[in-house]
């Protein structure tokens, strides 16, 4: 290295030394984070139907399942590999660490803000710990950001990157969608002062692809069985919004005095957008009806905290376009009152996040890494196991133990993952007479008159769900003979 790269490299880290510090400490507490986190069957799912289905097949299945297909495409090299599935978890670390280099670096916020943000709940922990689609939204997202400006004069780059965002997520396509329609309208009036009607083409491919979207979804409802015997719950609005505030302070429930705080946040930064940019006060509220509207009709139970931090990325893209657009004047400067409201969001998601990371770090997400370690140890020789319980919740053992066959006792067959639209992945086979181990759900107990006798359990906390559906239990019966 001569000696201007050298000085280069110095002058570089003098003038980032708080972004090097921010990412270095960001570093640590992912990683360590990582290496305790145990999958669980959100996660385990994907890498199960890629590494069992073909690729007609897996995209279909997506599908079904209510996601873009973009995931499904990254995950499955590796699981058709069959490496560990660890590598799922070091796939999702590396994308949303990027995206915080990103950001970082190239963002136009202060120091505190880049903080609060960075280590927030949903940056720290939620998007690249637990692993799932959720990690390729903030790279999209800040690149998507930083290229705004440029929308007109490269179109294609834009229409690229809108393409990508929206194959992260369903959520995200009703943002992605504002954009398109933005876009659509500003080319369209460029057609007509210029007498070019080339320069629809980009617009009009997006039109095509969401289009193509739309009908590729549509039909999924009726599809998704899980869907269909959720749809009719009869959840509000209002239910439904409460319950995304809710699960976004974390702490509401416990301190009243938080909802009118972030109701009155909710509209000051509404009408703030309003008045500072009308196209990104349309996209963060369109953004926000979209996902509201989707989780009310089609979501079932409580609202997962990944889910609920997808707005204040969507906010975070529309404050970067805001700042950009008034570098040269101080507009921007004098929202006090806009600043402080975000603020406010980020830093209780900043306070509650190391209370996330501490329990992922004490506990088990999921009690089947500790199971599927125990069965490598002591009964590596039996090559089935009968289960009993929910089926989806096995998927995560089919992830770490993928050489062992899982009987479902309910239904009288074999279980790699789970199938939201068929009852089964696999044709009936008899039963595994040869088997002589059973693991059942916490809720399940099998009685020693019976012949049953305990051999293992995992550890009681679980972080996966209230009713710890993945605190599993071993059992060994020497007589088969249940018929």
């Amino acid at each position: 290295m001569d000696m201007n790269r050298i000085e280069a490299v110095k002058q570089f880290v003098s003038k980032n030394k708080y972004n090097i510090v921010l990412l270095f400490i960001y570093f640590i507490i992912t990683t360590i984070t990582m290496f305790h986190h145990e999958i669980w069957r959100d996660e385990a799912q994907v890498w199960c139907l890629t590494r069992d289905l073909n690729f007609l097949e897996i995209f279909n299945t997506s599908r079904i399942e209510g996601h873009p297909f973009l995931w499904y495409l990254i995950v499955t090299p590796f699981s058709k590999l069959g490496v560990n599935v660890f590598s799922l978890q070091i796939i999702s670390l590396i994308f949303v660490f990027v995206s915080v280099v990103y950001f970082v670096f190239k963002s136009p916020f202060s120091n505190f803000f880049k903080t609060i943000f960075v280590l927030s709940a949903g940056m720290l922990y939620y998007l690249p710990i637990i692993t799932r689609n959720y990690a390729l939204i903030p790279l999209f997202l800040f690149i998507l950001a930083e290229a705004y400006p440029q929308r007109t004069s490269k179109p294609w780059n834009y229409t690229i990157l809108l393409i990508l965002l929206s194959q992260t997520h369903i959520l995200m396509l009703g943002f992605c969608a504002i954009l398109f329609i933005l876009f659509g309208i500003e080319k369209l009036k460029e057609c007509i002062e210029n007498k070019n009607y080339k320069k629809l083409i980009p617009p009009l491919i997006l039109a095509v692809y969401f289009l193509v979207m739309l009908l590729l979804f549509y039909s999924v409802p009726g599809e998704n069985k899980i869907i269909t015997n959720y749809t009719n719950r009869g959840y509000s609005i209002s239910n439904t919004i409460m319950t995304f505030m809710y699960t976004y302070w974390n702490l509401v429930a416990y301190i009243p005095i938080l909802t009118l705080i972030l109701y009155f946040s909710f509209f000051v930064i509404l009408f703030r957008l309003f008045v500072l940019d009308k196209k990104m006060f349309l996209t963060f509220f369109g953004g926000f009806v979209y996902i509201i509207a989707v989780l009310n009709k089609f979501w079932f139970g409580g609202i997962p905290y990944q889910k609920v931090f997808i707005p204040f990325l969507i906010l975070v893209f529309c404050l970067w376009v805001i700042k950009n657009n008034n570098l040269n004047n101080s507009v921007f400067a004098k929202e006090k009152l806009l600043k402080f409201t975000v603020s406010i969001l980020f830093i209780i998601s900043f306070i509650t996040s190391y209370g996330s990371v501490g329990m992922d770090i004490k506990y088990n997400f999921s009690g089947a890494k500790q199971l599927s370690e125990y069965i490598r140890k002591n009964l590596n020789s039996e090559d089935t196991f009968i289960i009993i319980g929910l089926p989806y919740t096995f998927t995560t053992l089919s992830a770490y133990i993928p050489d062992k066959k899982l009987y479902l006792y309910q239904t009288g067959k074999y279980l790699t993952f789970y199938n939201f639209n068929k009852e089964d992945t696999q044709a009936t086979a008899g039963f595994p007479e040869e088997s002589k181990y059973y693991i059942v759900q916490n809720n399940y107990e099998l009685k020693e008159d019976m012949g049953f006798q305990k051999v293992f359990s995992t550890q009681k906390e679980n972080l996966s769900g209230i009713m710890e559906q993945e605190v599993f239990s071993i059992y060994k019966k020497e007589n088969l003979q249940l018929n």
